[in-house]
């Protein structure tokens, strides 16, 4: 069975919540998940509208060469043998093919070997 976990980029504070990086969210449920999240706010914030500075991101169940955890919105590195270079792409879910994709490519990620892959970051902290 896939191994669900999640991990919450706050948008207000520009960090990941904890416990992201050391194990990210586990699903016991949402209820779960969501207080763990909410128990970070501050005792003077409204916790409903905070969640509207949430981005909750997906480990899509596969680790890049370096045994990273892979999550929608990293940014991976890989050779394009067409091209002759590296290049970098961000991973996101499409709703259309129904899986994980590289953003402006063509292939599906299922078709590449998971080891050619290198995070190298993710799209909220490479935008600085």
């Amino acid at each position: 069975m896939r191994e669900l976990k999640f991990r919450v980029w706050d948008k207000k504070t520009g960090k990941y919540l904890l416990p992201w990086p050391i194990s990210g969210f586990t699903l016991f449920g949402e209820v779960t998940c969501f207080d763990l999240i909410g128990q970070q706010f501050s005792k003077d914030e409204n916790r409903l509208l905070r969640y509207n500075d949430l981005i909750i991101e997906q480990f899509i169940g596969m680790s890049d060469k370096r045994g990273t955890d892979i999550y929608e919105g990293d940014i991976l590195s890989f050779f394009d043998a067409d091209m002759n270079r590296f290049i970098k792409r961000e991973v996101y879910y499409d709703t259309q093919f129904i899986g994980y994709r590289l953003k402006y490519t063509r292939e599906d990620i299922e078709n590449y070997s998971w080891k050619m892959y290198a995070v190298v970051g993710n799209i909220h902290e490479m935008k600085r």
